[in-house]
This record gives structure tokens, sequence and C-alpha cells, in this order.
């Protein structure tokens, strides 16, 4: 039971014991969950917010004794910094396979920190290998949650170019505190704090005809551009993509955006087949119930290599990290074709380097998104239809963890938690 819960237990969906109780008498309607208390209210002063008295949840644990009622009629909590807010959940991880809701109290934000009020999150892939790991690194309890897209609700003194109501999206990896990775703070929460804030570096700006659903697939869509830039695609480039989950799908649609009409895409999951004909490719395969290399022949050709023969296609992403791919990749590569890896490799493959050599491939990785998410954000409002088409299942965030098992199966694309 996470501490700081205080009423009788419930069972929930993933067998997950929640406690959830509010202060007696605290009676709060549905109004008052998603409202705020006006900008004058006395009782927040916060560096420059426009106070926010944030409503009592019905899930939140509040204890009588630290809480008190604003005349507007919100129940709020004393923090360190004299800023009121109830008590919010957190989901962590505290070993492999052991991911729980525990009750957080979120710190207090500085001077150059800003306080995002999550109202989309998305489910990423590694989450579910941290989940397995036993957290990032293996052992540590890890705050779980890194692509997030909310409401601006705080804003430290210090702070340019932010604004209290702004819509925004965090991009993660250039948080110091690497949110959802390692890092003492996770998406996976109400209100998530993005310490050492900079408007277009870690906190961007959303269109406001973008939904929220949309913009939280920013992050992923991010990793897929980088991907397909680290494999120099280009219009009349011949491209297969292992792996149809939403990291493949991403990279389906950025090449279709720029021109790249000879795509194939390969998926052992007929509902994530189904999603990548819908975005527009050459041909969407169950390489397991197809000879590969006679099918990519008959799509992309032939071409000779020092004696030797390989198929058609200029480069190939692996997106899937099954361990024969790379192999499989090298003794059907035509001369210079190239290879990106974007799958978690967990355990060492092989690498028939003798045939590589006559090929003279390029093999390369791509990690994270070291300059995409600008472009990505730019690119929303454009793309949000086919976006959206990408998010397969939607939960509720007190369903998380019902939410992290779907994530998992092969019939899940995207999967996205809304926030009340």
């Amino acid at each position: 039971m996470p501490v700081g819960h205080t009423s009788e237990r419930r069972p929930h969906p993933a067998e997950f014991l929640l406690q959830i109780k509010a202060p007696q008498n605290a009676a709060v309607s549905p109004a008052h969950r998603r409202a705020s208390c006006p900008p004058k209210c006395a009782l927040a002063r916060c560096h420059r917010i426009a106070a926010h008295c944030h409503p009592l949840h019905p899930r939140h644990s509040i204890t009588a004794a630290a809480t008190a009622r604003h005349r507007c009629g919100f129940w709020y909590r004393m923090a360190a910094c004299d800023h009121l807010h109830p008590q919010h959940q957190l989901v962590k991880i505290h070993g492999p396979g052991d991911v729980r809701v525990d009750a957080y109290e979120r710190p207090a934000a500085g001077p150059r920190d800003v306080v995002v009020r999550l109202r989309v999150a998305g489910i990423c892939g590694s989450d579910l290998m941290y989940v397995r790991i036993g957290g990032i690194p293996p052992g540590r309890v890890t705050a779980l949650g890194h692509e997030a897209a909310g409401e601006i609700i705080e804003v430290g003194a210090e702070v340019d170019g932010v604004q209290i109501g702004m819509r925004v999206v965090v991009n993660p990896m250039a948080t110091p505190s690497n949110v959802g990775s390692g890092g003492p703070e996770g998406a996976f929460t109400q209100e998530l704090l993005v310490r050492e804030a900079q408007l277009g570096v870690n906190v961007l700006a959303i269109p406001d005809d973008v939904p929220f659903e949309v913009a939280a697939l920013s992050e992923p869509l991010a990793v897929a551009l980088h991907g397909v830039n680290r494999a120099n695609a280009a219009p009349g480039d011949k491209v297969v993509v292992f792996g149809c989950g939403p990291i493949g799908l991403g990279m389906l649609l950025w090449l279709a955006d720029r021109g790249v009409t000879d795509v194939v895409a390969l998926d052992i999951a007929e509902e994530r087949l189904a999603r990548a004909r819908a975005i527009g490719v050459q041909a969407a395969l169950d390489p397991s119930k197809v000879d590969l290399r006679a099918e990519l022949t008959r799509l992309h050709g032939e071409v000779a290599s020092y004696g030797r023969t390989g198929v058609g296609t200029d480069a190939f992403i692996d997106c899937a990290g099954a361990p024969n791919i790379l192999s499989d990749v090298v003794h059907m590569a035509k001369l210079h074709a190239r290879m990106v890896i974007t799958a978690a490799h967990m355990r060492p493959v092989e690498l028939p380097v003798g045939r590589m050599l006559t090929s003279e491939m390029t093999i390369t990785t791509a990690m994270g998104y070291p300059t995409e998410m600008p472009e990505v954000v730019a690119a929303l409002s454009r793309l949000q239809k086919k976006i959206g088409s990408l998010i397969s299942h939607r939960f509720a965030f007190q369903d998380v963890l019902e939410s992290l098992k779907v994530a998992g199966t092969p019939s899940s694309a995207k999967v996205v938690l809304e926030f009340e």
C-alpha cells in the first residue's frame, strides 16, 4: 500500500490495491474537479503563478490535519513553497514486473522550473522495457512516463517566454532530471515538474488546434523521424521497415510525408499491418508467412554485388529487435545498402561480417532525437489526422496498470493515458 493512503482497500484490474479517501464532509462537484479558483486567490504565492487551487479529485488522499477549505470551495494542501495543492500519484517501478501507483508529493518548483498539468501521456516501448528489467538502471526505483502533453500551471520567476495556461509538450531528453528514464520525475502523474525549463528546448508550445492526444505523440514521432534521418531516406529510395509498433508506424508516416513511396512494412501482427496499409505503403507483409527475400526481390528488384546478388532495397530500418533481423539483412543486402537499428537489442546478435564485406553496406544506430523535436511540433497541425490514427487504445489515468498490460500486446499500436 502506498504511504499516505488512509482508506480501505479496493481491488484494481491489475491486482494493485489503491486506497482512496477524501476529507470528511468534502462535497466536491464535478465542476470543481476541472475548474480553478480566481487568479486573485491570495492563498497561493509561488513565483509568478496565477494561483491555482486545485480541486480534490476522488482518487486523491489528503489527511484532514493537512487540509483547509478555501472560500471558493476547493480543498488544498500546504506545500513547502507556500503553494497549495492536493496529494497526487506517481507511477513507479519497484522491481522486475513490479509497478505501483505511489502517493506523491510534487516537489516545489524553483525559480527556473515550470509545472505542467498533464492532459495526455503516452506509453512507450521503453517504459515496458524498464518494467521488465526492474527500473533504469535495473534495481533502482524508477518514476515512469516521458511522453507528456499538458498545460502550464506554474512558472518560475527566472523562466522566459513561458506563460500560465500555455499548451505544451515536454522534451524529456532535454530535461536535466531525465524525465521518465531514471530521474526523480515521471510523466505518469497529475502534475509534472520540469526543472531548468527552457521554451523551445525542453518545453515546446503546441498549436491551439492540435488535440493533446496528438501532441503527446511528439516524443515517439521524434524518435521515428531521427531513425528516418539516420537512414538518409529520400524520394526514390526503396525502404524496408521491420516492426509496425508506434515507432515503426511513425517511420512509415515520415517516409510517406517526404515522398518515399517504395516502402515495405513488416510485422507479425495483422492489426499493425492494417495500420501500416492505412498510412500508405507499397506492401505490408508478415515475414513469418512469406519468403521475405523473394518478396523483396519481386518488389524492389535485384542488384549484383561482387559476384553475389542482393535485393534492390536501399535502406533497412529495424524497429522490431528480433535476433535474426541483422543477419538476414546482411545476407540479402545489395552493394552500399544502409541499415539503421532503432530497436533495443538486449542480447548479442550474429553479424556475418564476411558477407557484409562484399556488399560494403553501412550499419548504424539511431537513439532518441537530438534535433528533431521542434520539426515534429511544427508538423502537428498538418499531420494531426494521420498522427491520431496511430492511437489504438485510450485509458483513464486510474487504469494505468491495465494500460501497461495492453501496451505490451501485439494488437496495440499507441496507448495513451487521459487525465481529468
